[in-house]
């Protein structure tokens, strides 16, 4: 019977062996082989997903230009893009995400680019002062375009205050006419937040700083949020606690 594979190729396999590897074709091989060339193993790198998408292990997280133009060379277009923009561009880092998106790249593939590249920006870089507040403004907006549509309604239809509250003393008259303070919780200002915000998420630690200089750690003290239907509280910023809802406010109040 005729043989389909010449005897000499067919030699050179063994039973354990890969084909694939041992004639060094694959996509996967040729990344090693380019990686080789400038210094760098298998044992050096991560490789993620079948696209052989591949990393600087944590260890080892420095790279050099070579390694990112290695990475540009077999990455997908999507993620491809996304490298290059992260590196070299000063877009917003929604309008980056949005984009990776439309070139179809999954939105967990998208962090875990975005949280190796930021921190490996050189002091050069155009995003190198902006890398952390990225890093953290991608992760919001993440978790806000990947809600489920409960999730959107539930969040549509309330509003979320932030406040500090405190333990005031305030002045009662009992029924024989004679004054006396009793403990009553308090606020400096209800402010409405959008949580999704960067800016006024970081205007919370802010609100912590004056608590714990104003109110020293006082019991109930602290900076507080509450959730609220948007017909009872819809006000940019409150004063005190409205009448209507300060039993509410005080049972379901939460520390921050």
């Amino acid at each position: 019977m005729k043989k389909l594979v010449r005897e000499h190729i067919n030699e050179i396999f063994t039973e354990d062996s890969d084909p694939i590897k041992d004639l060094n074709i694959g996509k996967k091989n040729q990344i090693l082989t380019d990686l080789k060339e400038i210094g760098i193993t298998e044992n050096d790198i991560n490789f993620f997903d079948d696209d052989y998408t591949f990393y600087m292990k944590e260890s080892n997280r420095v790279q050099s230009n070579e390694f990112y133009d290695i990475q540009l060379k077999y990455f997908p277009k999507g993620k491809r893009e996304l490298l290059r923009k992260l590196e070299q561009s000063q877009d917003d880092i929604t309008d980056i995400i949005d984009e990776a998106i439309a070139n179809g790249v999954e939105k967990e593939d998208i962090m875990l680019i975005i949280k190796y590249m930021l921190p490996n920006l050189s002091w050069n870089n155009p995003r190198y002062h902006s890398a952390h507040r990225d890093l953290v403004q991608a992760e919001i907006y993440l978790h806000k375009i990947g809600r489920s549509r409960k999730q959107k309604k539930e969040e549509d239809e309330n509003n979320i205050y932030v406040f500090i509250g405190y333990i005031d003393k305030v002045p009662v008259d009992d029924v024989k006419g004679k004054e006396y303070y009793e403990d009553k919780f308090a606020v400096e200002k209800m402010v409405k937040i959008d949580k999704y915000n960067i800016g006024q998420l970081q205007n919370i630690e802010m609100m912590k700083q004056r608590a714990r200089s104003q109110y020293g750690g006082q019991p109930g003290s602290g900076v507080f949020m509450f959730t609220v239907p948007k017909d009872l509280m819809d006000d940019d910023y409150y004063d005190e606690i409205p009448r209507h809802c300060y039993d509410l406010v005080v049972k379901y109040k939460q520390k921050i």
